[in-house]
């Protein structure tokens, strides 16, 4: 997290947390059935603060996953980690996005497919391009 993220001293503010749960499960949603849909809004996101997220200079991870998906809900979770010096959860957050139409089996970009259009481990930054150029394509073929 930046500095400008700061809340409390040297303490991560909640809301810079938040976000970023926003963030990857947003995108994980997307990768799930939005990408078909031009968008996909969050309906709600619960984030539990479990222990202070120190600014220290700590690397920090968010792992997203499905919880299930039911017709026109996809329910996610999270988990925010310390990874140094021990792997330590620190948030968590469940979160519910809204689709129009039913999610269905087809609409489901399978692992390997979305590491090929969205990669790993990149910044947004990196990605954007590649991100922008595949749902143009997708868009125009509606």
């Amino acid at each position: 997290f930046l500095e400008s993220c700061e809340g409390p001293p040297s303490t991560v503010h909640g809301g810079a947390i938040a976000s970023a749960f926003d963030d990857v499960l947003g995108s994980l949603a997307w990768r799930i059935g939005g990408y078909a849909r031009k968008g996909i809004p969050t309906a709600v996101l619960t984030t539990k603060y479990l222990r202070p997220v120190v600014m220290n200079g700590s690397d920090f991870v968010i792992e997203a996953r499905i919880k299930q998906i039911v017709k026109h809900r996809i329910e996610l979770v999270a988990e925010l980690f310390c990874i140094a010096p021990e792997k330590k959860v620190l948030a968590t957050a469940s979160s519910v996005f809204s689709v129009r139409k039913p999610v269905l089996a087809d609409d489901v970009l399978p692992y390997d497919e979305a590491m090929e259009k969205f990669g790993r481990f990149r910044s947004v930054d990196e990605q954007k391009e590649n991100i922008w150029s595949y749902y143009s394509r997708e868009i125009s073929k509606l």
